[in-house]
């Protein structure tokens, strides 16, 4: 067989350059070993994060002018309007992003820590300032097994960023099937699994299942927990009675508590509680 041009790797560069060239009316054969990057990909690319002296950089297109002779940019005649092209190129080929050249937002990697990045793939997180969450309560859920997803790192980065999160795990039989060993779970036997509509429901049944566990576990505490709500004595006329469990509180008139009658106990609504009757739940 005869190429107009032969190209060596099948990752991102070689699949956009194979990609234009095709697009050109020439015949291209990419020459690729094993699996490339793409297969780990964080869903983010990038055009310019640091300096040479390893800061951060907020305005891609603004550092790229200032770069010396001898850094590869330096070599692109418009790289505006190459990272333009790219995004589009991106969007051709069914990867849809978000993100501008001329200025960066910000991911949480695996380790928890904050990157910038130029452009994010639609529906992944992403942030508009590198100390900003804009969230307040994060739910981390991974697959029992699937160690890749490193969930304690990344919840301590969000913690220290001021977001509250709590981590879950969750399995359906069909991911179960899909281990090569009893421990481990890898993202290919995943999305093996999950290729279709169907099992992508299936999953967000059992983690809403998980939810309402949960809740129902909570709520049964609660109850059993009951008479500890109220075994502090009340004040003159009206006092205050703090339940043993931390999350919880009511008050009560001094006048019932001293009769030893047993007050419906409204809770203030925290993490994990109900958020019925306007911030507030019976517990009786």
């Amino acid at each position: 067989m005869k190429f107009d041009t032969i190209i060596i790797g099948g990752g991102l560069s070689g699949l956009t350059a194979g990609l234009a060239l095709q697009k050109a009316g020439k015949r291209v054969a990419i020459v690729s070993m094993g699996q490339s990057t793409l297969h780990f990909n964080s869903g983010t690319f990038d055009l310019l994060g640091y300096d040479a002296q390893g800061a951060t950089v907020s305005h891609p297109l603004e550092a790229i002018a200032k770069l010396d002779a001898n850094h590869p940019y330096s070599k692109c005649e418009n790289v505006e309007a190459l990272a333009d092209e790219a995004k589009a190129l991106l969007a051709e080929m069914g990867v849809r992003t978000t993100g501008d050249a001329k200025a960066n937002h910000y991911r949480i990697t695996p380790m928890g820590a904050v990157k910038p990045a130029w452009l994010t793939i639609e529906d992944y997180a992403s942030l508009a300032e590198a100390d900003k969450l804009p969230w307040k309560k994060v739910a981390l859920v991974n697959i029992i097994g699937y160690l890749d997803f490193p969930t304690k790192f990344i919840a301590a980065g969000l913690r220290k960023l001021g977001a509250e999160v709590d981590v879950k795990g969750f399995t359906i039989p069909e991911l179960e099937a899909a281990r090569k060993s009893p421990t481990e779970m890898r993202a290919s036997n995943i999305a093996k699994v999950l290729g279709n509509a169907d099992m992508v429901k299936r999953m967000a049944a059992a983690v809403n299942e998980d939810s309402r566990w949960q809740l129902r576990r909570s709520t049964s505490s609660c109850r059993a927990r009951y008479r500890r709500c109220h075994t502090q004595p009340a004040a003159e006329g009206r006092g205050e009675v703090r339940c043993a469990i931390p999350c919880h509180s009511a008050t009560i008139g001094a006048r019932r508590a001293r009769a030893n009658i047993a007050p419906q106990a409204f809770h203030r609504r925290r993490r994990r509680a109900p958020h019925w009757r306007q911030g507030y739940w019976r517990c009786d």
